[in-house]
C-alpha cells in the first residue's frame, strides 16, 4: 500500500470549482486538507456551469470532461440501449414493485439513475485506465451519494480500487424523495468502501437502514476556518435577524417572512432588521412576499452570495444579533456553522445536523420540526430584551465551533479516518 503522499485523489463534486451547486462555501476548505495528503488531485465536476473559482493548490486540476459526456444528449441516446439487458434495473424493480405498483412514475426515476450511473462507469472505465491508476496510485471520493458513485463503483471495485463517499441531505435521506426511495442504495452500500455523512445524525439514519453495513457508516464532520474575528452585536436598538441559504421550498423562507410579519405585529415600538444571503428560484416570489406581509418597523434586504471572503468581510462589518434556520430537512449547514464561527447565536429547527451543531439554550434555541409563524415569532421574542443570554450565546457558540466544527481539525480526521479505511479494505 503506497503513502496517500505519492497517489492521485479522484474528486467528484457537484460542480465545484464552477459556481452552479453552490459547494463553494466548503469543498475548497476540505481541499485545502487534501491536496496536503495527496500527491495531485484531480476534481471532477459534473456540472461546468457559472464562474470558476481560482484554485491555488499547485497541485490541484480540474477535469472538465465528465460534465461535458455526462450532460450530452447525444451521449445518452448512445447509451440508451445498455438499459434495456441491464439485470440491476430488473432486480430493482422486483425488489421494489409494492413501492413502484404505488407510485409508477419511479419506473423512469429507476431508468434516469441507471442511465446516469451507467455513463459514469463508461467515462470512468476510459479515464482511469487512460491514466493507468490502479488502487497503489488512485483513491477515488465522491461529494455526493448519487448515481455518479454508483457508476464509479461499477468500474472501480472490479479494479479493486476503493471509492469513499460523502452523503449530506438529498443524497442521504429518503424522505426528502416522493416517494421516499433513492435508486439502487443497497447495492451501493454494500459495494462501496465507506460512507461518511456530514452529521452524526445522518450516520445514525444510515446505519438504522442499513444495519448489515454499519460498519462502513461513519460521521465525517465538515468545518469552517477560523475567519480571525468575533461578528458584534447590534449596539443601536435594531435588532438584527441573518439567514443565509439557498432559495429553495425546503429552506421555508416563506414560513420565516410570515413568522417575522407576527413579530413586527406584537411589537410595534420594536425596529428589526432581517437580512438573507443566497440566491434561487423561489427569490421572486418571496421578495413579494416580504413586501406584502412586513411591516414599516422591519426592514429587509435579498442579496446574492458574494463569495467566501466577502461573506467573512460581511459578518466582519454588520451586526447581527441572532442567525435563523427554519430548513424542513438538513446535513449540517455550512451557513451555521460560518455562523457561530463568528460567534453568532441561532435559532433553528430540530432537524438533520441542526440538533448537534445548536445547543439549545446554550449556542442558541432549537424550535421543533414544524414551527408555526406565531411560535417562530414568540421564540425570537424571548430573546428581543435578553441581552446577558445573547452575550452568554455568543461566547458558547464561538467554543462550539472551535471544540466541533473546527476545518482544520475535522478535516485532518476525516483524511486520517479516509486512509484508514482505504488501507484495510479488500
Amino acid at each position: 500500500m503506497q503513502n496517500s503522499q505519492d497517489k492521485t485523489l479522484l474528486l467528484i463534486t457537484g460542480s465545484y470549482p464552477f459556481s452552479v451547486a453552490g459547494e463553494n462555501t466548503f469543498v475548497p476548505q476540505e481541499i485545502e486538507i487534501l491536496s496536503r495528503h495527496y500527491r495531485k488531485l484531480v476534481l471532477v465536476p459534473k456540472r461546468i456551469e457559472g464562474d470558476c473559482e481560482t484554485i491555488s493548490q499547485k497541485n490541484v486540476f480540474t477535469e472538465k470532461g465528465y460534465a461535458i459526456y455526462i450532460n450530452s444528449q447525444i451521449a445518452k441516446l448512445f447509451a440508451m440501449p445498455l438499459l434495456i439487458f441491464d439485470f440491476m434495473i430488473y432486480r430493482e424493480y422486483i425488489n421494489h414493485a409494492k413501492l413502484i405498483f404505488s407510485h409508477p412514475r419511479l419506473i423512469l426515476t429507476i431508468l434516469r439513475s441507471r442511465l446516469y450511473s451507467l455513463m459514469s462507469e463508461r467515462w470512468f472505465r476510459k479515464f482511469i485506465s487512460s491514466n493507468s491508476w490502479s488502487s497503489d496510485s488512485c483513491d477515488l471520493l465522491t461529494w455526493w451519494f448519487d448515481p455518479s458513485t454508483l457508476g464509479l463503483l461499477d468500474y472501480a471495485t472490479s479494479k479493486k480500487i476503493p471509492v469513499i463517499t460523502r452523503a449530506h441531505g438529498y443524497d442521504l435521506y429518503e424522505e426528502r424523495h416522493i416517494p421516499p426511495y433513492i435508486p439502487f442504495r443497497d447495492h451501493a452500500i454494500k459495494k462501496i468502501c465507506a460512507v461518511y455523512t456530514d452529521s452524526f445524525t445522518g450516520r445514525n439514519y444510515l446505519s438504522k437502514k442499513y444495519p448489515q453495513f454499519q460498519q462502513k457508516i461513519e460521521a465525517g464532520l465538515l468545518g469552517i476556518k477560523d475567519p480571525g474575528y468575533t461578528n458584534q452585536a447590534s449596539d443601536d436598538g435594531i435588532f438584527r435577524i441573518q439567514t443565509c441559504s439557498f432559495l429553495l421550498p425546503v429552506k421555508r423562507i416563506d414560513l420565516l417572512i410570515k413568522g417575522l410579519s407576527e413579530l413586527a405585529i406584537s411589537h410595534p415600538s420594536n425596529k428589526f432588521q432581517w437580512n438573507h444571503i443566497g440566491n434561487g428560484p423561489e427569490k421572486e416570489n418571496l421578495v413579494t412576499l416580504a413586501s406584502s406581509l412586513l411591516g414599516s418597523n422591519i426592514e429587509f434586504s435579498f442579496m446574492d452570495y458574494p463569495g467566501k471572503k466577502e461573506l467573512n468581510d460581511y459578518y466582519n462589518r454588520n451586526p447581527v444579533d441572532l442567525f435563523i434556520n427554519v430548513s424542513k430537512s438538513e446535513g449540517t449547514p455550512v451557513s451555521i456553522m460560518e455562523a457561530i464561527s463568528f460567534g453568532i447565536p441561532v435559532m433553528a429547527t430540530s432537524v438533520g445536523g441542526n440538533k448537534e451543531i445548536v445547543v439549545d439554550s446554550r449556542t442558541g434555541i432549537l424550535i421543533g420540526e414544524d414551527p408555526t409563524p406565531a411560535f417562530i415569532a414568540d421564540r425570537i421574542s424571548l430573546l428581543l430584551f435578553e441581552k446577558e443570554k445573547l452575550a452568554a450565546m455568543r461566547k458558547e457558540s464561538k467554543q462550539h465551533w472551535y471544540q466541533n466544527y473546527n476545518a482544520e481539525k475535522n478535516y485532518k480526521l476525516f483524511v486520517k479516518s479516509m486512509s484508514d479505511k482505504i488501507e484495510n479494505y479488500n
